[in-house]
């Protein structure tokens, strides 16, 4: 495809969408809307879009988006995986501020609050650039906060959220909508926790238990999740995970809290690199484990920023 802007030759990549119903055409326009309302680096940008075949009974509609030949971050964890290499824990903190940059925008929007609802690192694209990650597939996205009033309004979100929410990172309320309950961006918020786990430990906190047939459910509402013993990282980013996957909705902190207090992470961390103290990236030793235990998240409150 030939930039009109630049008139070069560009790679990208087309979502096709096959509508047969009326549910199909409305949820498919408003993965568009998401699109048309969405201007941040870290998520992804819609180039065009266009139907063939409208009026029809199966109507098509094609993405165009951007191509990323890095491929996601789903790859490049297995990559690092199989060569049995680790990212470091200044690589996470680059990454993750950059995933938590695009969750913020979207929970703080101004004509208000997105959730993404399928967050994984499948979802994560690679740059390559100091823009960092991006994320894509807007066809899960809805408005929030959602009041749940009935039980058959509990019963659509909860089947809603089986099919468009993948199970390893799915909330823990979103298997079990309770009436009187509120689905709002907290559910973002613990998908953020597996993502997180994941960069450290390239595999998902449930991907075990999944393997095994063992109910994800169940451990999801237990918050059944493991350190590997062996984990070289600092306890910073150890209890970064709990905390973003409070069982308790309203017990996670929001994106932008999680976000400021990483950058306030990074910067200490440059600040005392460029003091001349010894600083290590891979296993958190030395000054390091100083400013690592000197940022709290336990005791934040959902929507606090400090």
């Amino acid at each position: 495809m030939v930039d009109k802007s630049s008139r070069e030759k560009k790679l990208y990549a087309v979502k096709r969408i096959l509508t047969r119903t009326v549910e199909d055409e409305k949820a498919v326009l408003e993965e568009v809307k998401f699109h048309r309302l969405i201007n941040h680096p870290n998520l992804i940008k819609l180039v065009d879009s266009t139907v063939i075949n409208p009026s029809s009974s199966q109507a098509e509609y094609f993405l165009v988006l951007p191509f990323f030949k890095n491929g996601s971050l789903e790859d490049a964890l297995k990559a690092n995986q199989i060569h049995g290499t680790r990212l470091s824990h200044l690589k996470v903190l680059k990454l993750f501020a950059g995933i938590c940059s695009g969750v913020d925008y979207l929970h703080r929007h101004e004509s208000g609050a997105i959730c993404h609802r399928d967050l994984k690192c499948a979802n994560i694209l690679m740059t390559g650039k100091d823009s960092g990650p991006v994320i894509m597939d807007f066809g899960s996205m809805t408005t929030a906060p959602i009041h749940v009033t009935n039980r058959t309004q509990a019963m659509t979100i909860q089947d809603d959220a089986a099919e468009k929410c993948s199970i390893l990172y799915r909330a823990p309320e979103l298997f079990n909508v309770e009436v009187g309950s509120v689905i709002d961006t907290a559910i973002d918020i613990w998908s953020l926790g597996c993502i997180l786990f994941a960069l450290m430990y390239f595999e998902n906190p449930f991907e075990k238990c999944f393997t095994r047939g063992d109910s994800v459910a169940l451990a999801a509402m237990g918050c059944n999740v493991r350190i590997p013993k062996e984990s070289e990282f600092p306890a910073f980013l150890n209890d970064l995970i709990f905390v973003l996957m409070a069982v308790e909705p309203s017990n996670r902190p929001c994106a932008a809290t999680v976000l400021q207090q990483i950058r306030s992470h990074q910067e200490q961390i440059k600040s005392t690199r460029n003091s001349g103290e010894n600083i290590s990236n891979s296993n958190g030793q030395g000054s390091s484990k100083v400013i690592v235990e000197r940022t709290e998240f336990v005791s934040f409150e959902k929507g606090d920023i400090v």
